[in-house]
């Protein structure tokens, strides 16, 4: 070829298969890590293993890839205990398997395995902290219970001076003459549920007006009274008064 077109058309160095195209072959990664729980100071200690298709010049990746892998796998841990190790492990094992790699990160067919142990010191302080957990639960479930036994007591049985002079009967038979003063009206007033005192006089004069009626005159009342309760809408109150009086 003339020189001139030499100068021209300067030749263009030969580009090879091996320049073009970064080499890629099976890596093989192994690194321990710590890894957080739900207790402070019960620590995972953890092994990981990776294997993955990829450029082994791109030290950049294995470090890019340690990071992804211990961040999937702390996501697992900080909710286990390291009291119960098997099932920490298949958990982080079944997590890591969920690892997606961006498009643009030359890294392929990725695996990743898992294996967990915890110190002896991790073990005891994992431990105290259930123990502490469970009496925590049980003291709150026993207080919860008795909150519950005391609102029944108040709210179902010492509201009603009724109800709360059979119960007290129920457990002290031998106390009847505890029942005849007006003890029980006294404490459901404490309780703040009692009727007031004019309700309470309204009654008493009621029973006594009823106890010298004959059984016409208290027909008449008691149908005096279901119009009453009827005509202030207290339906409720009409279905509990007697049919015939005695």
């Amino acid at each position: 070829m003339p020189d001139w077109l030499d100068r021209l058309f300067p030749a263009r160095p030969a580009v090879t298969a091996a320049a073009a195209i970064p080499p890629v072959t099976w890596i093989d990664d192994a690194f321990p890590a710590t890894l957080p729980s739900r207790v402070e100071g019960g620590w995972f200690s953890a092994f990981f293993t990776a294997r993955w298709f990829g450029d082994p010049a791109r030290g950049d990746l294995r470090d890019w890839l340690r990071g992804a892998i211990v961040r999937r796998a702390e996501r697992v841990t900080r909710d286990l205990s390291v009291i119960h190790l098997d099932t920490a492990q298949l958990r982080v094992n079944a997590g890591l398997r969920e690892i997606t790699i961006p498009a643009d990160v030359p890294v392929r067919r990725l695996t990743v395995t898992a294996t967990l142990t915890a110190t002896e010191e991790a073990r005891r302080t994992a431990a105290e902290w259930e123990e502490l957990r469970t009496k925590l639960a049980l003291r709150q479930m026993n207080d919860k219970l008795e909150i519950e036994r005391l609102r029944h007591l108040r709210e179902d049985i010492f509201r009603r001076p009724e109800v709360a002079r059979t119960y007290w009967l129920d457990r002290h038979p031998d106390a009847m003459e505890s029942l005849l003063d007006d003890r029980f009206e006294r404490i459901a007033e404490k309780l703040g549920s009692a009727p007031d005192n004019s309700a309470m006089v309204i009654a008493n004069v009621l029973r006594d007006f009823l106890g010298d009626l004959d059984a016409e005159h208290k027909r008449t009342l008691i149908d005096l009274l279901r119009r009453l309760l009827i005509d202030f809408r207290r339906g409720e109150l009409v279905a509990k008064l007697p049919e015939e009086p005695a």
